[in-house]
């Protein structure tokens, strides 16, 4: 081939530089082929450079990328184990409540509370449905988790809003039940059941208790309820005297006995710790007394089995 011929090795580049300034100039003479070689070799170490630039520049961008993806990964990894374990007390707080709920007998039938299945699951690596390496169902596990969740805080709210209308229905029923005594001091000289009577001294059944106290001490209304009877005229040394009865519903009545002033009317509302009257000794009296009666269904029963206080 005409590239491998000697003779064209044989050829000279001759290069002349002259000065500006002064007469003589320079002469620079090169062969052919040691320009050719000396263009490949400049050419080779401008393709190393350019590789090594390259390789260096690709190794920095690589070891950011990689430090900065390892940042990611711990973070989000702490922010998973921190929402598994939000989750995992969430869950907990939730069963109690259920129990509690189920303990007072308050849960509906339609509310499915009987399973068992935790919100959290500690066979399975939530951690998983954020890397490549998670199957399809790991990467569901976060959605099962949520919907769990939310299932769950769903009945739990309904429970709330159950317990509350009954615990709302239970407070009501209280206000109707006669748990407190009617006078906020005084002895209780007669309780209910036999006793000898003061004026006859023989047995006789007593239907309620008698509170000692002074005249005009107020007497108060035990629970809610609307005034039933007010009896204002009496006998002397005959009855109860004036008298006030007070139905609180569901069977229940109170009477008030022997009262010096009434305060209230037939028909009339009032609520507990209303002042309906005033101590006295009308009627068949030996002193100063409130006869205080409880009434269940028509039969007289022992105040002292509503009193709490």
């Amino acid at each position: 081939m005409k590239f491998f011929n000697r003779h064209y090795f044989d050829k000279r580049i001759r290069v002349q530089v002259f000065s500006v300034t002064q007469s003589n100039y320079r002469q620079l003479e090169f062969g052919w082929g040691k320009v050719l070689l000396l263009s490949m070799l400049a050419g080779f170490a401008f393709a190393l450079i350019v590789s090594g630039l390259i390789l260096a520049f690709t190794s920095v961008y690589k070891g950011h990328s990689v430090h900065a993806f390892s940042q990611e990964n711990t973070v989000l990894h702490e922010k998973i184990t921190e929402m598994e374990s939000r989750f995992s007390t969430i869950s907990s707080q939730i069963g109690i409540l259920e129990d509690v709920s189920r303990k007072m007998e308050v849960i509906p039938e339609i509310l499915d509370t009987t399973s068992t299945q935790p919100l959290i699951d500690s066979e399975r690596n939530v951690y998983l449905a954020y890397t490549s390496s998670g199957t399809p169902g790991d990467s569901l596990q976060i959605d099962i988790m949520l919907d769990n969740l939310e299932r769950r805080v769903q009945e739990a709210l309904s429970l709330q809003e159950l317990v509350g209308n009954q615990f709302a229905q239970v407070e009501k029923e209280l206000q109707h039940l006669p748990t407190i005594r009617p006078l906020a001091h005084g002895r209780i000289s007669d309780l209910f059941g036999k006793r000898r009577d003061p004026f006859i001294k023989k047995i006789r059944h007593h239907n309620g208790i008698d509170i000692s106290s002074p005249k005009g001490t107020d007497v108060y209304a035990p629970a809610s309820g609307i005034v039933e009877l007010v009896k204002t005229r009496y006998t002397l040394n005959r009855g109860y005297g004036r008298v006030v009865i007070i139905n609180h519903g569901n069977g229940i009545k109170t009477l008030y006995g022997h009262l010096n002033k009434i305060f209230v009317k037939a028909g009339q509302k009032v609520e507990r710790w209303d002042v309906i009257g005033q101590v006295g000794e009308t009627g068949r009296a030996t002193g100063p007394h409130l006869h205080y009666e409880v009434w269940e269904n028509g039969k007289a029963i022992d105040p002292m089995e509503y009193i709490l206080n």
